[in-house]
């Protein structure tokens, strides 16, 4: 659980339409439920799917942030690894506090792996804990609980239909655009001290990076930012101990060239594909 949240919307690069779709259609609603109400409830949960590394995870600590809720990160990889009966308490713990910390924020990351639509009655245990989430689901349709269940997935199309009815809200989180992947290396850059490159530079850096998600992006930065240091060993300057942060060289577009060697993209084209079409077919807003 996080009760301090220190995020916002300027810390996500990019994904303005997803930004105002999410808080006219959650911010809103969690805030203002006497307006919300009848024709205008929208539900109790949201889906944000799309390739990995796009910043699923941030929006939903932003969204916590803006509502100022209990924020509660759930691991569904590890709650899947658990014996049967541990599994279960710990979703129904896990809501009962939320109830109790009103208003909450329940994060789950890789829903799939507990609401999969695949699971069968020959698999007992997760078969168990799939019911029991959707058990807690269901109880979050009281229309007086103050309680955000946000799902993250990067395979929306392996849900189960029962789950997808109660994630009424279904945002698609795509791949940085060239303008949020400038945003990416200027911001990280500035941040140390150590962004040079010239607006020439960042467009043939956003155009040699096309299909880079944003946490390789930000890998590629952090790579990119090593050049410097790896030149000042070149030159004889092996102790690091004596070596002078402020001495060191700002980075290049030649560092960003090598890196790009090193750092490649994470998600094939058929991956975002896939997602491009799910979205098309259910997600909540278009492309």
């Amino acid at each position: 659980m996080d009760t301090d949240l220190n995020v916002c919307w300027g810390d996500i690069a990019g994904l303005e339409r997803a930004k105002r779709s999410v808080t006219q259609m959650v911010v809103w609603p969690f805030m203002r439920p006497d307006i919300f109400k009848g024709c205008r409830d929208l539900g109790s949960g949201l889906l944000l799917f799309g390739p990995p590394g796009t910043c699923k995870t941030m929006m939903a600590k932003t969204i916590a942030g803006e509502m100022k809720a209990a924020f509660f990160h759930l691991s569904a990889r590890t709650l899947a690894t658990k014996w049967v009966a541990d599994s279960e308490k710990v979703v129904r713990t896990l809501f009962g506090i939320a109830r109790c910390m009103q208003p909450a924020v329940i994060f789950c990351d890789e829903i799939d792996l507990i609401l999969d639509k695949s699971t069968t009655y020959a698999h007992q245990y997760r078969r168990h804990l799939k019911m029991q989430f959707l058990t807690e689901m269901e109880s979050m349709d009281n229309k007086t609980a103050r309680i955000l269940l946000i799902g993250a997935t990067s395979r929306p199309h392996d849900l189960d239909e029962v789950a997808l009815k109660h994630l009424t809200r279904r945002l698609y989180m795509p791949l940085p655009s060239p303008d949020a992947r400038s945003y990416i290396i200027s911001n990280l850059l500035k941040k140390d001290g150590l962004f040079s490159l010239s607006e020439k530079d960042l467009k043939t850096i956003c155009c040699l990076t096309e299909g880079y998600s944003g946490s390789d992006m930000a890998i590629l930065v952090k790579t990119a930012a090593m050049g410097p240091l790896r030149d000042a060993m070149k030159e004889g300057l092996k102790d690091i101990e004596n070596l002078e942060a402020e001495k060191l060289r700002a980075v290049t577009l030649e560092d960003f060239w090598i890196s790009m060697q090193a750092v490649r993209p994470s998600v094939s084209p058929n991956e975002t594909g896939a997602h491009a079409q799910w979205n098309l077919q259910f997600g909540s807003m278009s492309l």
